[in-house]
This record gives C-alpha cells, structure tokens and sequence, in this order.
C-alpha cells in the first residue's frame, strides 16, 4: 500500500488499470500553480515541510508530472548530486501515479548517467524496497547532501543501482519525451542553503535549514 506520503490528487482508492491513460511528462512553468496545489495540502497535514514556490520555479527543469484531462494528479524531481549520483524528491501520486513517475525519473536519470539513485523517505520504505531500492546508511550519501541530512526528522535512506536495476523492476514510460535539453547545463542543483531556504529530502520530504526546520 502507498503511503499518504505518496499522495494522489485523484483521491483515495482510485482503481488504475491496464489501460491507464495519464500522461507523464516533462514539467514546464505552465505546471509551477499545478505542482503547488499538490503539495500544499501534505504541507499543511505536517507530512511535507514547506517548500516555497519559488524554489519550484528555479528548479522546474528537474521535475516531471503525471496529467490527467488536463489536471496535474502526481509530481517528481530528480535532483543531481556528486559522483554520478541524484536524489528523487518531491514524489507527489498514487498507487499507479507513483509507479509512473518512478519509471520517468529512472528513465531520466539514466540518460543523464547517474550510477546512483537516492530517495530519503519516512513514510515509505517498504514501497521503494518492493521497487528494487536497497536501505542504506546516511553514510552512503554523496558528502554535499550527507552534510544536508537531518537527523532529527531521521529519513531512511534507499538508494537504487541503475546497472544493476532489473526491467521488472522499472521499466521505461511509453508516454515521456526525452528532454530537449540534455540537462547539461540547465539541470538545476541547489547550492547549500542558509537561513530558512529549504533543502530537500526526497518523496515530498523538505527540512528548513536553521530554526524552523522539522
């Protein structure tokens, strides 16, 4: 079962099918209020730190969404980090809305060449493990990111080894473009945060840094 970590717009136990006609799909500007309203409400429940939304705005070309008849119902961010590695953050769906955005951030990341895939959750463990990730330590985190980790909210850590990643495990989105760009130059990684900027944990999870952080 997917954790209210992994929330979905279109409202719980809805049945996905075989015939799953949602759209995944590289995020533009257009989708920026979109991503917002998703993640709002997991932010006021206390399951998301806020974000705010100009930090989605700045990292927009990191994200990919799930549509459906023109509504965002799911989000997710790969984020670059050192040494071959990426974070998945910010995953916003459902059972069958999750399982989609996966696929495209592996799809994604293997263009790109990242080795490593993290997810930090604390939610949602068993549902990374049942997807091929393995548990690792917080040790086992590029050095810039292991500096971010907040051991006070205390995520797990599962990482994914995309040459090792078998096809039943994830397997490529018929429906999701290659980006245009390839993500040479406008793949956006945040730079250490000061003040209450947020830094990222993934599957949704942010922490401030400084006093307000959770």
């Amino acid at each position: 079962m997917l954790l209210q970590e992994l929330f979905t717009a279109e409202g719980a136990g809805t049945q996905i099918g075989s015939g799953d006609y949602r759209v995944v799909r590289n995020a533009t500007d257009a989708d920026i209020g979109g991503i917002v309203e998703l993640i709002t409400p997991l932010e006021q429940s206390g399951a998301l730190v806020p974000r705010p939304r100009d930090r989605i705005e700045r990292e927009i070309v990191n994200f990919v969404v799930a549509e459906l008849d023109g509504a965002l119902t799911g989000c997710c961010a790969l984020h670059p980090l050192a040494d071959g590695s990426a974070e998945l953050a910010c995953l916003v769906g459902g059972e069958g809305v999750g399982d989609r955005l996966l696929e495209a951030i592996v799809e994604r990341a293997r263009a790109n060449g990242v080795q490593r895939l993290f997810a930090l959750t604390t939610r949602a463990g068993d549902w990374f493990a049942e997807r091929g990730f393995a548990s690792a330590d917080v040790t086992a985190l590029p050095g810039s990111r292991k500096a971010l980790y907040n051991y006070r909210r205390g995520s797990k850590v599962f990482c994914l080894e995309l040459r090792k990643a078998s096809a039943s495990h994830v397997s490529p989105p018929r429906e999701l473009s290659r980006p245009q760009d390839p993500w040479g130059l406008s793949w956006q990684e945040s730079a250490p945060s000061s003040g209450n900027r947020p830094i990222r944990d993934s599957v949704g999870e942010a922490r401030g840094a400084g006093p307000d952080c959770s």
